[in-house]
């Protein structure tokens, strides 16, 4: 009888240090992920806001350039069928009807 005393004393002392001995290794494995993913994630995290900053420029420079190009596609629908912007062009840069006198007045400067 006494030797059945001593080997469960000896069993639970063995599952007692076993137990203690596999806590300290569950809390070195969380501090272990705790230390390393959490300088993962506050880089991850920085990543997503440098590519969020990048991301909303791009999105400012699409919404400027659909503009832009709704504007162009207006000018050249202009030019294609409103003859009095045709007509306004082609005086900016010159041309006269057939018939018309050209006035010429000399600059301030001039004599």
């Amino acid at each position: 009888m006494r030797r059945n005393k001593r080997i469960n004393s000896n069993t639970k002392h063995w599952k007692r240090i076993t137990g203690i001995i596999l806590k300290y290794i569950v809390y070195a494995a969380i501090l272990f992920f705790v230390f390393t993913g959490g300088y993962r994630f506050i880089q991850m995290m920085q990543y997503w806001h440098k590519n969020s900053l990048i991301k909303e420029k791009y999105v400012i420079q699409v919404e400027r350039l659909k503009q832009e190009q709704e504007a162009l596609k207006k000018r050249i629908d202009d030019l294609n069928n409103n003859p009095v912007v045709l007509e306004k062009l082609a005086r900016d840069i010159g041309f006269v009807k057939p018939g018309e006198v050209i006035y010429r007045l000399p600059n301030k400067g001039e004599k």
